[in-house]
């Protein structure tokens, strides 16, 4: 989650508030003289009441709007710059507001998903900060005078455009360039990577590309990053300030790291619990759980029996001071509770409870659930090269030229849904691919992995896919099973792509590794279990060939 555009909001974030809290006024009258006088006092003592929280000031403001009648909703103009848009993207703002059905907050929620999905040059239409962002919608409006001196070495946004990832954007459009001493810090691959991005006229959403480069930055090189120019005239305790936030980003833990106590990671258990549990568990008992993580002879199901016996055995009141997971320190204490009484329950196992609070973060609110990093990939799940119980972000790009398009859009829709479960998923996947006529299937590409099988071998696993009986793990395993039965050339030829780096390794080690991935007595897990203890035994300077590992929430 190392996201450079986080970054930039922090830093500026603490250029005009880290030295004092931003007042509140009221809503600008030009812009809502339509509202009837009551309701423009209600929003007035609103914004002036400094004791209301901004959830509650937000609630409250929502709750004015949804109070009033549809004749006085439709005369609400549409957001500042929409007048600037064409004229197909104001009819539907039009029609979000005129929409009967929905409340304020979810007009809000809509108008700002329709800014998001314009092309990038209409989107630097609407002023900054665009409508239903996460800023108040009337303020903050101005600061105390004590700050005002600072305020005042802070150049102003540029026209059009706003803010860039790097710092303020020019005001004829996206940087054409990175910032030049990027090159030295970041290396020229990666600068190289990003000057592509900014000189591409076809790209929208390019802070998107940007921040995908920039997640696989390891923190130590980000630390070397400069802040933005328009920050180096402040003090030298602000800027501290912002160095300081910068530092509580989250970050792909390093190699082997993942686990019961963090995010999971596709190198290997984590060698050693949270160093915080040490503090309040006390140094032998710290040492007795230390020791279940490094005993090598134990398989992952056993070491999760072990630490959960381990875990029950302690008082009720030391395991509710243990934090929770990173993911999870973030959500209010109610909930974080919640989690808490959902983890602590050793009656089932460690796979029922993650599963019990996956399903309990589905329920909480939707602001809430963004507070959860989603979760992170596992190499080679499901021997297909996907995310290991967990979909990829969208369905293979080359098929959107054969599929219908609403049948495309549709799995599109589906995969970006966060609120079904795994299972509902396949479900609806499958039923859609049903849906589709059987020709059609048969043209569909396979993964990449097994298009290097022979022609009939390939078109005997469309037969699969295509076979409308079938669900969709009937479907997988009925691929699963057919290549076991291939010659072993042509089933090594199926085998998803090896990690990075495996190519630098000597030819014995690479003849370990196969020997794991082919011995099918293992599961997942305690393949790359296996595979770590190879890496952790190689020479320094051979593990120093290999790359870190990729960030877990890509």
């Amino acid at each position: 989650m190392t996201n450079w555009k986080l970054f930039v909001g922090i830093a500026a974030i603490c250029a005009v508030t880290a030295m004092a809290r931003p007042k509140w006024g009221p809503p600008p009258p030009d812009a809502f003289k339509w509202l009837p006088t009551e309701a423009k006092d209600k929003l007035k003592s609103i914004h002036e009441d400094h004791s209301l929280k901004w959830e509650e000031r937000k609630k409250m403001i929502d709750e004015v709007f949804d109070s009033l009648p549809q004749e006085i909703m439709d005369k609400m103009p549409l957001p500042p710059g929409f007048d600037k848009l064409p004229s197909d993207i104001q009819e539907q703002a039009k029609a979000i507001n005129s929409d009967r059905t929905i409340k304020w907050g979810e007009k809000r929620e809509k108008i700002r998903a329709l800014i998001n999905s314009l092309p990038e040059e209409q989107r630097r239409l609407v002023p900054f900060p665009r409508f239903g962002g996460l800023v108040p919608p009337f303020g903050p409006r101005g600061l105390p005078p004590l700050v005002e001196e600072l305020r005042k070495l802070i150049p102003h946004p540029p026209k059009f455009g706003g803010f860039g990832p790097f710092g303020p954007r020019h005001h004829r459009g996206f940087p054409p360039h990175p910032p030049p001493e990027f090159k030295e810090i970041l290396g020229e691959e990666l600068y190289n990577k990003l000057d592509a991005i900014h000189q591409d006229k076809n790209l929208t959403h390019k802070k998107d590309k940007i921040d995908e480069v920039m997640k696989g930055v390891s923190k130590e090189t980000l630390k070397n990053i400069p802040l933005p120019p328009f920050l180096e005239n402040l003090p030298a305790d602000v800027q501290t300030k912002a160095q300081e936030l910068r530092k509580l980003i989250p970050h792909p833990p390093k190699f082997g790291e993942f686990g019961p106590f963090g995010p999971r990671h596709h190198r290997g258990f984590p060698p050693h619990p949270p160093p915080e549990f040490k503090e309040i568990l006390g140094e032998e008992l710290y040492n007795k759980l230390d020791v279940i993580h490094q005993d090598k002879n134990l398989t992952r199901e056993e070491r999760f029996k072990k630490m959960d016996e381990f875990m029950s055995s302690l008082p009720s009141e030391t395991l509710a001071k243990l934090p929770l997971p990173p993911p999870f320190r973030q959500l209010p204490e109610d909930v974080q509770n919640k989690i808490r009484e959902i983890m602590h329950n050793f009656s089932i196992d460690f796979k029922q409870r993650m599963q019990k609070v996956r399903e309990f973060i589905r329920t909480l609110p939707e602001e809430q659930q963004k507070l959860v990093p989603p979760p992170p990939p596992f190499f080679g799940g499901q021997g297909h090269g996907h995310r290991h119980g967990f979909l990829p972000r969208g369905p293979p790009a080359d098929f959107k030229d054969i599929l219908p398009t609403d049948k495309w859009e549709q799995l599109v829709e589906l995969h970006k849904n966060d609120k079904l479960s795994w299972k509902e998923k396949k479900k609806q996947i499958n039923e859609i691919m049903n849906s589709i006529p059987s020709e059609t299937l048969m043209k569909l590409p396979l993964p990449p992995h097994l298009r290097k099988l022979s022609a009939e071998n390939q078109q005997k696993i469309r037969e699969f896919f295509a076979d409308k009986s079938l669900s969709f793990d009937e479907k997988f395993q009925k691929t699963k099973e057919f290549i076991k039965s291939l010659p072993e050339a042509e089933r090594k030829l199926a085998r998803p792509p090896p990690p990075p780096g495996f190519e630098n390794l000597p030819s014995d080690v690479k003849a370990k590794i196969d020997a794991i991935f082919e011995n099918e007595t293992l599961g997942h897990h305690e393949r790359f279990e296996k595979v770590r203890e190879i890496i952790d035994a190689l020479p320094a300077e051979i593990r120093a060939k290999l790359p870190p590992p990729p960030a877990p929430f890509n």
